[in-house]
Formats: C-alpha cells, sequence, structure tokens
C-alpha cells in the first residue's frame, strides 16, 4: 500500500475529472480505506496537476472581454490550490472593481456600531493602496465535456460491476446523484449565487460565521472572483487546538 497508494493518487490526478472527485471521497473515507491510501487520496483535494498560465490569462479575458491587467491591480499565475474542477488564484482588484464590496462595508459601518470587517460575512482585506485581496477560481479547460463523457462511461462501469458485485450497486448511487448536480457545480454563477444566499441566511440566522464575498462584476461560468479569507484546514488538527 506505501507503493500504490501514492502511485494510484498521482495517476487519477492526471486523468482528473469525476476519477478525482471519486478519489476526493475515498480519500475522506478513513472508514473505507486505509491511513495510507487516504493520506495520499486527500492530496488530490487541492493539489492536482495545474493548468497552463496561458490558458488561464486566455479563459479570464475571453469571459470577460478585458485584458487581464485591466481587471486586476495584481495578479499571481502560481495557482495556490488545484482539485478537480478548478483552480484557485490570488489576486488584488481596485476600489472600483470591488465598488459594490466597499459599499457593503461602509453600509454597515454606518448603520452597525459592532461591525467588525474582520470578523463578519464581508470580512475582507485591503492593502495600503485601497485594493482588495481576492481569490480568483478558473475552471479547468474542457472539464465540462470530460466529466460529461468520463460520468457515463463511470456509470456505465459501475452497473456492470453491479452485476457481478452487488457492494458496487453503492457506488452506481453516488455517481448517478453526482451526474444531478454536475451541471451546477460547473457553472461559477450559481455558486456564487448560493455564496449570497448563504451570506444572507447566516446574517439572518446571527451565525458566526465567516463567509466570502463574490464580486459581482466578475463573475462568469468560468471565472469566479471572491473576497479572500485566511485561515486553516479543518483537518489541520495542530492549528484547530491553537486555535
Amino acid at each position: 500500500d506505501s507503493v500504490m497508494a501514492p502511485f494510484i493518487a498521482y495517476e487519477i490526478g492526471q486523468l482528473r475529472s469525476i476519477f478525482v472527485k471519486f478519489a476526493q471521497y475515498l480519500g475522506a473515507r478513513s472508514d473505507v480505506v486505509s491511513s495510507v491510501w487516504t493520506d495520499s487520496l486527500s492530496k488530490l483535494q487541492d493539489a492536482c496537476p495545474n493548468s497552463s498560465a496561458e490558458y488561464v490569462r486566455h479563459v479570464i479575458e475571453s469571459e470577460f472581454k478585458k485584458p487581464l491587467e485591466e481587471l486586476f491591480v495584481s495578479f499571481d499565475m502560481q495557482p495556490i490550490a488545484s482539485a478537480s474542477i478548478a483552480q484557485v488564484h490570488t489576486a488584488t482588484i481596485s476600489r472600483s472593481s470591488g465598488l459594490d464590496l466597499f459599499n457593503q462595508i461602509s453600509d454597515h459601518n454606518a448603520t452597525d456600531p459592532n461591525f467588525d470587517m474582520h470578523h463578519t460575512n464581508h470580512s475582507i482585506k485591503r492593502d495600503d493602496s485601497g485594493s482588495l485581496a481576492v481569490i480568483v477560481k478558473v475552471q479547468h479547460e474542457d472539464v465540462k465535456e470530460i466529466m460529461t463523457a468520463d460520468m457515463v462511461i463511470a456509470i456505465h462501469i459501475a452497473k456492470i460491476a453491479t452485476r457481478f458485485d452487488s457492494r458496487w450497486e453503492l457506488m452506481t448511487t453516488l455517481l448517478e446523484g453526482w451526474k444531478k448536480t454536475m451541471d451546477d457545480e460547473l457553472d461559477f454563477r450559481i455558486e456564487a449565487q448560493n455564496m449570497t444566499e448563504m451570506g444572507q441566511i447566516t446574517r439572518d440566522s446571527k451565525i458566526e460565521a465567516v463567509l466570502p464575498v463574490a464580486v459581482t462584476t466578475l463573475v462568469s461560468q468560468k471565472v469566479l472572483v471572491m473576497t479572500r479569507l485566511y485561515g486553516f484546514k479543518v483537518k489541520d488538527l495542530l492549528a484547530l487546538r491553537l486555535y
């Protein structure tokens, strides 16, 4: 297992698509596979192969019809994470690009004396120039077409396997469930809408939670820009104890 697990995880990462989604699922199931496998497969949650810098520039400029330099004050072409559907980059935007967010903050400051921009759903970070720190989520090249085709193949394989071993029936059900939600997951406009709705729910419920906020002027099917939040992984036990 110590040899096979890293090898299989690497090969799955090269395949991308729903194979990575399945591996991510198994990587979180210590009740199903050994710790050697969960350690290797869990790396696919944010350490998949990156799309090229040329592609990243192309898709952003194609989605928003402007040069990258006009959209962002700064943009780091080296992604900080890459998963099955997309990779994420750090960047900053100008006050004018994030005007709605700055207005939201001003409104809260004016109406809520207890408002703290570092501990609310509008948690943001600005530099000395007033630029807004953001995360840019960019969909991998042709991922929708690849995932659609791979899903059909995977479900077909699972159904055949079920004929010989009934335990595969659960996997068939899981894959069919993923298929129903896949189109929504591949449209970042829906994700942005969900972020807004969750933010409203937590505010109305007075839940003390920090959520990213979508930059509405920089949201498309393949690209999503949101405020950058700083934290640590929930599985980081040391950080959790310190927190």
